[in-house]
């Protein structure tokens, strides 16, 4: 299977992790598993998010910190 394009930059996905929207917040997550170790940027912003607890997309977190590396 091909790598697939994220659906949308780094800067936009971290902004978008805080949206108030389940969706944007999970379309983040994918896209900055997408960007892989590119993503490494957003780590200051998923390690405060994870630090509040934010059930919603915390595996989802968890995973995107795996796929940066």
């Amino acid at each position: 299977e091909a790598p697939k394009t994220p659906k949308m930059s780094v800067d936009e996905a971290v902004r978008d992790l805080d949206a108030p929207e389940l969706t944007k917040q999970e379309a983040a997550a994918i896209a900055l598993y997408e960007h892989g170790p590119a993503a490494k940027g957003a780590v200051p912003t998923i390690i405060a998010i994870l630090q509040r607890d934010v059930q919603n997309v915390r595996t989802d977190l968890l995973h995107v910190l795996i796929a940066i590396g």
